[in-house]
């Protein structure tokens, strides 16, 4: 996926979520659970104050990237994930028949 390492902002993840923060801020979450090798995407949501920056998309663009490197698809549950993920080619070898 897209590089950005000369961002301030960094994705963290743990079980169920992946972090997006701004100098140690979290400014947006995505929601995430797996089961039966499946990656579903709940939710996405990032401070009303940083929408129209990106960062929603660098979050799928992350959950992206774990499902690519574990060997896991993706079923996007949330509507703006859904878009993302459906409205661009990069990812339509993770896309899980949901």
């Amino acid at each position: 996926m897209s590089s950005h390492h000369d961002s301030p902002y960094r994705v963290s993840h743990d079980d169920h979520a992946m972090t997006l923060t701004d100098a140690d801020a979290p400014v947006g979450r995505l929601d995430w659970r797996l089961e039966s090798g499946i990656v579903y995407v709940d939710y996405v949501h990032v401070d009303p104050a940083r929408r129209g920056h990106g960062l929603g998309a660098r979050l799928v663009d992350a959950a992206a990237d774990y499902a690519r490197q574990t060997g896991r698809r993706l079923v996007p549950l949330c509507g703006f994930a859904r878009r993302v993920l459906h409205g661009d080619p990069r990812y339509q070898d993770l896309l899980a028949d949901d």
